[in-house]
């Protein structure tokens, strides 16, 4: 769960004594509510600790994206 602590915050840990603020928060999003190209990768905002997630027809899918897009944040996080 570090991991996606990262991709969603930008943090490796929770900052003591009052978390995060604002707090993180996550929206599940169906692909066809979504035209901008983005609609199958999960979308992180570490300003606001707001994570999208799409809601894919299969969980092959939805692991593989979510994986992914976590794997390659990570590096992101590095720069």
């Amino acid at each position: 769960l570090g991991v996606l602590l990262t991709f969603v915050t930008g943090s490796d840990t929770v900052p003591p004594p009052l978390g995060f603020v604002p707090e993180p928060s996550v929206t599940f999003v169906h692909a066809t509510d979504i035209s901008d190209g983005t609609a199958q990768f999960p979308v992180a905002n570490t300003c606001t600790n707001y994570l999208r997630v799409p809601v894919l027809p299969t969980y092959e899918q939805f692991f593989t994206h979510m994986h992914n897009s976590i794997c390659l944040a990570t590096t992101f996080s590095s720069a």
